[in-house]
């Protein structure tokens, strides 16, 4: 399982959104078999997103400059923690 951060700027406001799968590892991540092209548009929810999904890491979305800020490995328990507290 991967947990990610979408980091967002709109203007001068920026906010962060979090995320996870649970079918793939840091390890395909790195292997580009989930890029963050494929993360930002399945957030949210877009079959279209502003921006190439291999050469770049910002990617404009409804007006917002979306980006992967990091992808981690985690395990099942903990996203049942962040799932409690309403983070993902």
């Amino acid at each position: 399982m991967i947990l990610y951060k979408l980091e967002v700027g709109n203007g001068d406001i920026k906010y962060e959104w979090y995320g996870y799968y649970e079918t793939f590892t840091l390890d395909d991540y790195k292997q580009n078999k989930i890029t963050d092209h494929t993360i930002i548009k399945e957030f949210y929810d877009h079959s279209f997103i502003y921006g190439s999904p291999y050469d770049q890491k910002e990617f404009m979305v409804d007006h917002q400059v979306v980006s992967v800020e990091w992808v981690k490995d985690i395990e099942k328990e903990e996203i049942d923690i962040l799932k409690k507290y309403q983070v993902v």
